[in-house]
């Protein structure tokens, strides 16, 4: 997140200065004369802030021989940032900047993402039955899940949540099993 928004706080002014005479606006003297210099100082930062990018496309090539994703951003951004250094007539420095602040955004939205999958699996991992009530010897024992056997009897009263799969010996309720089909409305077992 950090990174991102780094890299869109210099990339939002670079985009002014940049293209503002595409929307018509003129820009003080000063500003024009030293346009490759302000694109330097507000991309510089926008590179520095993508620079993992540039270490993990380098270590791919290095270790394993072979391209990644980060290899080709590097590529592209890279040279972009290079030749407007080397050539000063033709500035790529916005669309080095550019490009690489979309990646980080795009990096931040994935984390973001895993974040929230991570946190649903943690809550399914909640969701789990510990133990089950199981008949044996005649009487009723709580035992780790991990210890019913195939042909245990498990007791499942309403309102608990069912801890193993099984076939119904006797009685009757609505499950839910939302869980395993996606079926909204609980299911009658008799």
């Amino acid at each position: 997140r950090s990174r991102f928004l780094w890299a869109l706080t210099f990339s939002l002014p670079l985009a002014f200065f940049s293209l503002a005479w595409h929307a018509g606006l003129r820009l003080p003297a000063f500003i024009v004369r030293n346009m490759a210099l302000i694109q330097f100082l507000f991309s510089t930062p926008v590179i520095v802030s993508g620079r993992q990018i540039f270490i993990r496309g380098t270590k791919a090539v290095v270790k394993s021989r072979s391209a990644t994703m980060d290899t080709l951003v590097s590529l592209g951004v890279g040279s972009a940032y290079l030749y407007s250094i080397l050539s000063r007539a033709h500035l790529y420095y916005d669309s080095a900047a550019f490009l690489l602040t979309f990646i980080l955004l795009g990096r931040f939205m994935e984390a973001k993402a895993k974040g929230k999958t991570s946190e649903a699996i943690g809550k399914l991992m909640g969701l789990q039955v510990r133990e089950a009530s199981v008949l044996r010897s005649g009487k009723e024992v709580k035992v780790p899940v991990e210890e019913v056997a195939a042909g245990d009897t498990v007791i499942v009263r309403p309102g608990e949540r069912i801890p193993t799969d099984g076939i119904v010996l006797e009685g009757h309720s609505s499950v839910d099993e939302s869980m395993i089909s996606g079926e909204s409305m609980p299911v009658e077992k008799v």
